[in-house]
């Protein structure tokens, strides 16, 4: 049995690159944290060798900005072929990566995903859920992973290898309660997903010893 099966939600420059779509709304220092976990994220999946899920996203234009296409996110990853829509250099799809689509926050709404995350029950001792952004797609990915495979697969979202924009951490930025990191947090661990610092923490987590 494999150790873990690895799920990289959304390495794509529109959330990995302050130059892109999102870092034409944040000061680039905003994404600190992010770059410090491509890094780490890279060095974790080029040595793990269980499964391997890499996600993209492909959304309607206009669908994170209210229907206002004149919003600096109304064409977020809405063209394949644009530069936002491109993999993070440092997180290129492994050759053994089962690579899809999603066309929402939570990749599970994709086929595709429910059908190679199921390949994983028996096969791996946990699912990890990391990626970009930490209390968006990854934790909407992980909610429903978590809720799906319950008491057949562990899910868990180590906090070393996904991340989002550090005002999300704080909780006197300027952000809708739903993406509050602590917040997103807090519901999954409720929902029964393991959230570590580490993925070699996570059995230390889930039984507390």
């Amino acid at each position: 049995m494999q150790r873990f099966g690895l799920v990289v939600i959304d390495p794509v420059r529109a959330f990995t690159d302050p130059t892109g779509v999102i870092g034409q709304i944040h000061p680039a220092e905003q994404f600190g944290l992010i770059l410090e976990t491509v890094e780490r994220l890279a060095s974790f999946a080029a040595v793990e060798s269980g499964p391997k899920v890499w996600v993209t996203s492909l959304y309607a234009p206009g669908q994170f900005s209210e229907g206002d296409l004149d919003h600096p996110l109304a064409q977020l990853c809405a063209d394949p072929s644009g530069d936002d829509c491109a993999w993070d250099p440092g997180l290129l799809p492994p050759a053994d990566a089962t690579v899809l689509t999603k066309t929402d926050l939570d990749a599970g709404s994709s086929p595709a995903f429910v059908e190679a995350t199921e390949a994983m029950v028996g096969n791996v001792e946990a699912l990890l859920i990391t990626g970009f952004w930490l209390s968006a797609c990854v934790a909407a990915t992980a909610a429903s992973c978590g809720q799906r495979l319950a008491g057949r697969l562990p899910v868990v979202v180590p906090l070393s290898l996904a991340a989002t924009r550090l005002g999300l951490y704080d909780p006197a930025d300027d952000h809708p309660a739903i993406v509050d990191v602590a917040t997103s947090l807090e519901a999954l661990r409720a929902g029964g997903v393991v959230v570590c610092d580490a993925p070699d923490a996570w059995q230390t987590t889930l039984t507390g010893r």
